[in-house]
């Protein structure tokens, strides 16, 4: 059964390409920007579910395992590492706290990560962590989520995006905004498909 990261993944297949000699490659720098994406969406469901909090755990865990506390902890560990710092987006938020010892600030460094490139199992193998990370995130720290996702997404910020994009993020031409509330419900519509497939069991206490 594939797992829920691997689900929210899907959306990131235009960065994967084959290797020479077979098998398939993300190269580090869509990895990061991969590993984001999927946080988000996970973010975004557990500030949406945050009164199911240990339902959900079921939804990334094996039933019986402690999977919520685990989530919990997690959370509280991942927002001790900006507890000092202001973060304005979703990009610096996600760099700060899963590569801290990462200088993004340093353009050649950006560069060099979109040179470098993984093996795709080796990405798909953190997508679960990365969905389980963001569902506790969101739904311990839900009004943090909301405020970091508005700043970023609802509010254009043209210098930053052009910069990503000659960094070489898989970016279009221009920032789209995206509403809160709209990419909240696409989640919960993504993760009632994936529930509908998976789990079943689920859809109805999680109210999908």
């Amino acid at each position: 059964m594939p797992t829920l990261g691997e689900h929210f993944l899907g959306d990131c297949t235009h960065m994967v390409s084959k290797r020479l000699f077979g098998g398939y490659q993300m190269r580090l720098g869509s990895m990061v920007y991969a590993g984001l994406w999927v946080f988000q969406k996970g973010a975004l469901l557990g500030r949406a579910r945050r009164s199911s909090f240990q339902t959900m755990g079921s939804l990334v865990a094996q039933p019986g395992s402690n999977a919520a506390q685990a989530m919990k902890q997690s959370a509280e560990e991942r927002m001790s590492r900006i507890s000092s710092t202001e973060v304005t987006n979703f990009w610096e938020f996600w760099c700060l706290t899963e590569y801290p010892n990462v200088a993004f600030g340093d353009f050649k460094v950006l560069k060099s990560l979109f040179r470098r490139k993984i093996r795709l199992y080796e990405v798909i193998s953190k997508a679960a962590f990365w969905a389980a990370d963001g569902i506790g995130f969101g739904a311990k720290f839900p009004d943090f989520i909301e405020s970091l996702w508005r700043r970023t997404y609802e509010t254009p910020d043209p210098e930053k995006w052009n910069r990503a994009r000659q960094a070489g993020v898989d970016l279009p031409e221009h920032q789209a905004l995206l509403p809160l509330e709209d990419a909240e419900t696409q989640v919960l519509a993504e993760v009632r498909a994936f529930a509908q497939q998976n789990r079943p069991d689920l859809v109805g206490p999680l109210a999908l």
